[in-house]
C-alpha cells in the first residue's frame, strides 16, 4: 500500500511540473510595462452579426495609471474612453528599431539581386529570365513589363498568344 502511495505521489508530482511547464509556455511572462507606453489591445467585437473579419486589435492606447495585479487602466487615443486591460491582453504598440533596419536592409538586398539579375536595370530579362512557375498548372508563362501588353494573333481571334508589342498602352498605370 506504502508503495503505491509512493508512486501517486511522484505521478503527481511529474504531472504537476509538466502543467507548470505548459502555463509557463502559454502565459508571456517576459513583457513589462509601465505607465506612459503605448499599447494595442486585445478586444475582439461581441454580438450578432459580427464577422470573423472584424478587427480583434483596438488601439493605440496610452497606459495612465497601474490598476492593480498585473492590470492596467489605459486610455485609447482615437476615443479618449478609459478601459481596464490585463497584461496578457496588451501588446506594444512600438516595434523595436532594429526590426526596422532588418526589413530595410532585405529589402535593399532583394533590390541589389534584381540589379544584378537585370544588369541593365532591369529593363530586359535575358535569356531563361523573366519566366514565372504557373501555380495551377505547372506551366511557365512570360511576366509582362512596362509598356507591353497581349495582342491577338492574325486569323485566330485567339487571346491566348504571349505574342506581345512595344507599343504605349492607354492604361493611365
Amino acid at each position: 500500500m506504502e508503495s503505491a502511495a509512493k508512486i501517486a505521489k511522484q505521478a503527481l508530482e511529474k504531472d504537476q511540473l509538466r502543467r507548470d511547464r505548459y502555463h509557463s509556455y502559454k502565459v508571456r511572462n517576459n513583457v513589462h510595462f509601465k505607465v506612459g507606453d503605448m499599447v494595442w489591445i486585445f478586444r475582439p467585437p461581441r454580438g450578432t452579426g459580427v464577422t470573423k473579419l472584424a478587427h480583434q486589435w483596438i488601439g493605440p492606447a496610452k497606459i495612465s495609471t497601474d490598476g492593480g495585479f498585473d492590470n492596467w487602466i489605459v486610455r485609447r487615443e482615437d476615443t479618449g474612453e478609459e478601459l481596464v486591460a490585463h497584461c496578457s491582453f496588451l501588446v506594444s504598440y512600438y516595434r523595436p528599431r532594429n526590426q526596422l533596419s532588418v526589413v530595410a536592409d532585405e529589402i535593399l538586398e532583394d533590390l541589389t539581386k534584381d540589379d544584378e539579375l537585370f544588369g541593365d536595370g532591369g529593363q530586359t530579362p535575358r535569356h531563361g529570365e523573366g519566366l514565372t512557375q504557373g501555380t495551377s498548372s505547372g506551366v511557365a508563362v512570360p511576366v509582362q513589363t512596362a509598356g507591353q501588353h497581349r495582342q491577338d494573333v492574325e486569323g485566330t481571334g485567339d487571346n491566348d498568344s504571349t505574342a506581345t508589342t512595344t507599343e504605349p498602352s492607354n492604361v493611365p498605370w
